[in-house]
């Protein structure tokens, strides 16, 4: 059998910058869309509205400024619409309710 040599490479000079702090870290937890859309006023849509706005209906414009995360009557995110003069139009539309 063929023995191999490897060479170890030192580490980038970045790295030894997180080495300090890497002990202090969590792991990533994977976070609900909505949770990042936190400072968007928030639009509750009935079952109905929530069919129209799986198919990129657009809204006259909600109360509350604009853009609006609009989610269905569990606190899923169905699609994230912004203001279009007096109406709101979407700019993301989720294919399914995401919780």
């Amino acid at each position: 059998m063929e023995e191999r040599t490897f060479e170890i490479c030192a580490a980038p000079q970045w790295a030894t910058l997180f080495l300090p702090i890497a002990p202090a870290l969590k792991m990533p937890q994977l976070l609900e869309p909505i949770t990042a859309l936190r400072s968007m006023t928030r639009v509750v849509a009935d079952a109905d509205t929530a069919v129209k706005i799986r198919h990129g209906r657009s809204f006259p414009a909600w109360e509350g400024s604009a853009p609006w995360a609009v989610v269905d009557e569990a606190g899923a995110l169905l699609a994230v619409y912004e203001a279009d003069g007096p109406n709101a139009k979407p700019t993301v539309v989720l294919a399914e309710a995401i919780a």
